[in-house]
């Protein structure tokens, strides 16, 4: 089930690639029209009851935490091997930080962003194989029900890139989740209403992301002070 998630993630991620290619809209744009056929897609052909394997113990009994770690070790050396020590990584970074120089050295735009879309998607499959077995079901869902997923990523992606600063970001990002992670635990200790928890997170968040727009501001104006102690 594992490899057929995988396989079928990194499909659907190359469809979703030869569109935004295709049309050249935003991707988000391209990100939002892709889901919603998705989701129309999936409802149809399972007529809107989705799959559930509850008495498989097959597919239940991989959901363990040693498994899941292992999961997670594995596509942690995945995507540094793939973003940071091969070729197309290579030509990834170049393209992020300088588009049209990239090009013009004869880097291919085109191959590299589908195989892109490609790899999220496949990382996306091990996502849905990680909730699948851990819930023994697969949800259907419409009208945007699904996008949820990514919204849970903001907080550890912004973590994550600030944390990748002072190490790998490919790690930064995968102790940003843990922290989400520990955040979320607490939440479930303390039996904090779902309500509160968005509203903690959401200024948790929009604090996180003030501080890094204003980083240097904050950060001058601390280091001044401290210079004035010293100088007093």
């Amino acid at each position: 089930m594992l490899a057929l998630s995988v396989v079928s993630g990194f499909v659907l991620g190359v469809i979703s690639g030869a569109v935004y290619v295709a049309l050249r809209l935003p991707a988000i744009i391209v990100s939002l029209g892709v889901t919603l056929f998705y989701e129309g897609f999936a409802y149809v052909i399972t007529s809107g009851y989705g799959v559930s394997f509850v008495t498989n113990k097959e597919y239940t009994s991989v959901g363990t935490i040693p498994f899941y770690l292992a999961v997670i070790a594995a596509g942690l050396v995945f995507m540094i091997v793939v973003f940071d020590l091969s070729r197309f990584g290579y030509n990834h970074k170049a393209l992020m930080y300088g588009q049209k120089i990239a090009v013009n050295t004869g880097i291919r735009e085109i191959p590299n962003a589908i195989l892109t879309y490609g790899i999220a998607g496949m990382l996306m499959g091990v996502v849905g194989f990680i909730t699948a077995t851990n819930n023994g079901t697969i949800q259907m869902s419409l009208n945007f029900g699904s996008i949820g997923v990514m919204f849970t990523a903001f907080f550890p992606m912004f973590a994550g890139g600030f944390i990748g600063r002072f190490s790998n970001d490919k790690l930064g990002y995968l102790l940003g989740a843990v922290t989400s992670a520990f955040v979320s635990l607490m939440y479930s200790r303390l039996n904090v209403d779902s309500s509160i928890q968005q509203i903690v997170t959401a200024l948790i968040l929009v604090g996180f992301v003030i501080f890094l727009s204003n980083e240097y501001k904050i950060t001058s104006f601390f280091t001044g002070r401290k210079a004035e102690r010293r100088t007093a």
